[in-house]
Order: structure tokens, then sequence, then C-alpha cells
């Protein structure tokens, strides 16, 4: 499926998925609301996860040896 996207499309989704984690981790969770640049910084750990644990960076041949 993530084959068939072009690569801005797959980009873009990276990118979403990053500034979607900073909202969530600043307004959903009640510890990271006085902190929104640890709350950046764990957004982009967690988006790091999310590109090395599913396909959508994988289909580059990222991360395999």
């Amino acid at each position: 499926m993530l084959d068939k996207l072009p690569a801005w499309a797959r980009h873009l989704s990276l990118l979403v998925l990053g500034a979607v984690l900073t909202w969530a981790g600043t307004d959903l969770v009640p510890r990271l609301q006085d902190q929104p640049g640890l709350a950046a910084l764990a957004a982009v750990i967690v988006t790091m996860l999310i590109a090395v644990l599913t396909p959508l960076t994988n289909q580059y041949g990222a991360f395999k040896e």
C-alpha cells in the first residue's frame, strides 16, 4: 500500500505524524502540558520509532543489512 504512494506523500506523512504527536503530547498528556519542549522531543523519538518499526522507511531499504 505504501509503495504506491509517491515519495512526497510518504515524507509528508512522517512530518504530519510528528506534528500530531507533538500536539497530542502538549494537549492530551497532563504531565507534558507545561513542558512543550519535552513533548516535542518525545514526539520526535516516537516518530523515529514508528518510522523504524513500520514499512514507511523500510521500503527505502533503511535499517536493512
